[in-house]
């Protein structure tokens, strides 16, 4: 029976296929009519069963009769191995295809479904807008940063918060790395902007995406190495903003709060 499972679960071939394979391995010289007797299954069944396996190079049928061989195992495995990596070969083409077709329709599906009102900008080209939103910030500004990379620059941003801060503004960062995090919360308590500003910071490791909610805009950010290279989805679609204020919710709930300024 182990060697059945072992058939059927690594070679993908059906219960039947793996009987009558196995039969064969164990004694090559069976004929069609022992192998119905055998296996309690009709001749026509068997007929199909070897058609099926000498489909798949396990077994070859002789030329000119109805009487088929049993391949070498090693053989047929490595016939069998080199059908898969072909396969995965085509697979791995054909995901290649897909990729760039779904990249143009998304691509597409963005500026038809949500524009106007979306922009794809390098950040460095947006930075003062970005800092406007924050200094006219009167709901929240929630911050989500699953990158370190140094393109934002915190000291301008904490600035234009503490500017127009308003007392009823909700601020909170959250970050991906208990390291990170850390290293924040020593950096937030020493930088005077931020020390007159009340604000929370929590970490998830499920963080995997770096953007910006401020009232109703999002800028959600796609870093490269700099400013120059790192892009950024600018948009107050109320779809796209309701997304990702959920995730933002979802994330902060289920994430670390080891303490709260």
């Amino acid at each position: 029976m182990e060697l059945i499972r072992s058939l059927e679960n690594i070679l993908n071939l059906s219960k039947n296929e793996a009987r009558v394979y196995a039969a064969l391995l164990r004694n090559p010289s069976l004929s069609v009519v022992e192998l119905s007797n055998m296996l309690e299954l009709p001749r026509s069944r068997i007929y199909q069963v070897l058609s099926s396996l000498a489909a798949q190079d396990l077994i070859s049928k002789s030329v000119g009769s109805a009487h088929y061989t049993v391949i070498p195992p090693q053989d047929a495995l490595d016939l069998y191995i080199e059908r898969l990596d072909k396969e995965h070969s085509l697979h791995k083409q054909g995901i290649h295809e897909l990729s760039g077709l779904l990249r143009e329709i998304w691509r597409g599906s963005i500026v038809d479904e949500y524009s106007p009102g979306v922009e794809l900008i390098p950040y460095a080209y947006i930075e003062n807008t970005f800092l406007e939103a924050i200094r006219d910030a009167h709901d929240v500004v929630f911050i989500a940063a699953s990158s370190d990379i140094p393109v934002v620059d915190w000291k301008k941003a904490g600035n234009a918060l503490s500017n127009g801060y308003e007392r009823n503004l909700k601020v909170r960062y959250l970050v991906n790395s208990r390291d990170v995090f850390n290293r924040l919360q020593m950096v937030f308590e020493k930088f005077s902007p931020f020390s007159q500003i009340p604000f929370e910071l929590r970490y998830s490791d499920e963080l995997s995406a770096s953007f910006v909610l401020v009232d109703e805009r999002l800028f959600l950010m796609f870093f490269g190495k700099d400013q120059q290279s790192t892009m950024v989805l600018h948009t107050s679609s109320s779809q796209l903003k309701s997304t990702f204020r959920w995730l933002y919710d979802r994330l902060w709930e289920e994430g670390e709060q080891p303490s709260s300024k």
